[in-house]
């Protein structure tokens, strides 16, 4: 037999005797929804859609990030092909935080150091520190991009993502080529540090069919 399970807006009281989660209005519509899960997982109660908050420019989320913040404050932001935005949740909107260039088709994005990493193939390395939260993104390293060593920037990445201390980049453009298969890092637990030529450790590798 199927065991339901609650997702709960503030439209909903607790529901006596059934498991359930309550979440803020970043995730509800104007009526509830709720989903119940069995031996082969979690559904939608049938007649119940799961529309999310729409973004003020009506445009699709391509990727949404919650982040953690030292302090223990937790943000949520959602990025669509035009647009970055965070979540204000004493007045349940989102706040516009970045305007991408052109279209975007995709957002890769992580949370390191106290900051946020977005990238979109579309416009620079973007960063947002969560000790400064009213700011907006900002290119990260400088209006150049990010310096990578022998006068030479990063300014764009398909993907970001963090392993072991290190900040990755795949698929970049540096110094106006584009390396569909190269793999570029940071210095250990310095995501200010690409420059491959000074004193730590940050680097990059190309990638063939044969490694």
């Amino acid at each position: 037999m199927a065991k339901q399970f609650a997702i709960l807006g503030d439209v909903v009281a607790v529901r006596d005797k059934t498991p359930h989660i309550k979440l803020s209005s970043i995730y509800m519509a104007s009526t509830a929804r709720w989903v119940y899960f069995d031996h082969n997982g979690v559904h939608r109660v049938p007649g119940r859609s799961a529309v999310l908050a729409v973004t003020p420019d009506g445009f699709p989320v391509l990727r949404y990030h919650y982040h953690a913040a030292v302090d223990g404050t937790y943000y949520c932001f959602a990025f669509t092909k035009a647009h970055a935005y965070k979540w204000v949740s004493g007045t349940s909107t989102w706040a516009e935080i970045f305007t991408c260039s052109s279209d975007a088709d995709a957002w890769s994005t992580i949370s390191f150091n106290g900051k946020i990493i977005a990238t979109n193939w579309v416009d620079k390395v973007q960063v947002w520190v969560d000790s400064t939260p009213g700011t907006a993104f900002a290119n990260m390293g400088s209006a150049n991009g990010i310096d990578i060593g022998s006068g030479d920037f990063l300014t764009k990445a398909k993907i970001v993502f963090m392993y072991q201390n290190f900040v990755h980049f795949f698929y970049t453009q540096e110094a106006g080529t584009t390396y569909p298969a190269r793999h570029r890092w940071c210095s250990s637990g310095t995501e200010t540090d690409f420059d491959e030529t000074g004193s730590g450790n940050a680097g990059h590798r190309d990638y063939s069919a044969e490694t």
